[in-house]
């Protein structure tokens, strides 16, 4: 049983990826998906309080695990 969605990434094959996983009930589920969406929702996402908060923190911050693409 496949348990996992990959339809983001169908037609970008060899383009960077984002894979985000979790364990649920001992099993692996989660999304691989271009980048470019993963940057398009990323830019979505406002600050709280004039503060990044959570994923969206790291992800403005332009260093450390996804300053490859920039």
């Amino acid at each position: 049983m496949k348990l996992y969605m990959d339809n983001y990434y169908e037609g970008f094959e060899g383009k960077p990826e984002i894979d985000i996983y979790a364990f649920v009930s001992n099993e692996k589920v989660g999304i691989e998906m271009w980048d470019g969406y993963f940057d398009e929702i990323m830019r979505k996402v406002q600050p709280v309080n004039d503060k990044w908060q959570s994923l969206a923190y790291y992800y403005n911050l332009y260093e450390g695990w996804y300053e490859q693409s920039f």
